[in-house]
């Protein structure tokens, strides 16, 4: 049975991250919206600060949870290469998801 393995919230997932905001500013955690990190500052493979445009926030720990690069054509033409036609596949995706996913950070990290 499905209940046996799922986990369901009353009120469904929103009341369940509404719950997670609520939590996360008890323990003084700042939250911000439209807040895109566009660097961050990594010193000896430990993080020191993030970049939000040019305002630097500090902090003792990062959980970067920024998706792929799915919405990134460029990256994904440089993944997926060139056919023996000599046409890129990645052209013919459709993108899925959202349009924030490009990469911007997970590419600093793999660099």
């Amino acid at each position: 049975h499905v209940a046996r393995t799922n986990a369901f919230f009353m009120g469904g997932g929103k009341a369940l991250v509404n719950a997670y905001y609520r939590s996360a500013e008890k323990l003084g955690v700042q939250i911000r919206y439209n807040a895109t990190v566009d660097k961050l500052d990594i010193q000896d493979g430990q993080f020191v600060a993030a970049y939000v445009g040019q305002e630097r926030i500090t902090a003792k720990t990062c959980v970067l949870a920024a998706g792929g690069f799915e919405s990134n054509r460029e990256w994904l033409k440089e993944a997926w290469g060139i056919n023996q036609f000599g046409e890129s596949p990645a052209d013919n995706f459709l993108i899925r998801g959202t349009r924030y996913n490009k990469g911007v950070l997970l590419k600093q990290l793999i660099i």
